[in-house]
């Protein structure tokens, strides 16, 4: 066979559907909060950022004996001056309207006259006075102070931002005020004006027990 009976290979040309459709393919959807809301098994672990999705990791088990602490101490002084709920465990709050976000807090502090306020039946829709996130290996910290910003932007008083590795904790007072206190100078961590007269020692925040 010589090169003059070579089939030459067919070019295929795509009709302007084929072209919509891969262009379609290669955008991004956007959800809804209440897409977000509705499709909660789909995502599995994730939060909600500007309308995308951003999948949450599983967190080491010095986070988990920092939170089960943390927990614990709040939740009995909030008990016992029935000021309200602390609410633990990656908490959803719907921190803004225009750009559909849905953060997840290790652990807030409502009071009772804000929760009166919640008209979501699945997530915070109204600020809580305290937020505190427990830093773990999988965090950013770009997405940490983007998350400070969103809180104090819907009306949250104090962030605590914890971290296990450092054994310290970072307390803001808004996005730009911000004390450490350390377990290795026997600091104490305070409630400030939002939980006068809490107080714990930040050492004990990180005791394992063991």
């Amino acid at each position: 066979m010589n090169a003059d009976t070579l089939e030459r290979p067919s070019r295929t040309t795509k009709g302007s559907a084929d072209l919509a459709s891969e262009e379609a393919s290669s955008v991004e959807v956007l959800i809804t909060q209440e897409e977000f809301v509705q499709r909660l098994g789909e995502f599995g672990h994730a939060e909600l950022v500007d309308g995308k999705i951003k999948p949450m990791s599983l967190n080491n088990y010095s986070h988990g004996i920092t939170l089960a602490n943390l927990c614990s101490e709040l939740r009995d002084y909030v008990r016992k001056h029935k000021l309200g709920f602390v609410l633990g465990g990656d908490v959803g709050i719907q921190v803004t309207a225009d750009k559909p976000t849905t953060r997840g807090a290790d652990v807030v502090f409502i009071s009772h006259e804000r929760m009166a306020q919640v008209t979501s039946k699945v997530f915070l829709d109204v600020a809580p006075e305290l937020v505190v996130e427990v830093i773990s290996p999988g965090n950013e910290w770009n997405d940490v102070f983007e998350k400070i910003n969103q809180y104090f932007e819907m009306g949250t008083q104090l962030i605590w931002i914890v971290e296990p590795m450092f054994k310290q904790v970072r307390v803001f007072t808004s996005p730009r005020i911000t004390t450490v206190v350390a377990s290795d100078t026997n600091d104490t961590l305070t409630g400030g004006e939002v939980l006068p007269g809490f107080a714990v020692l930040v050492a004990e925040l990180f005791d394992s027990g063991l």
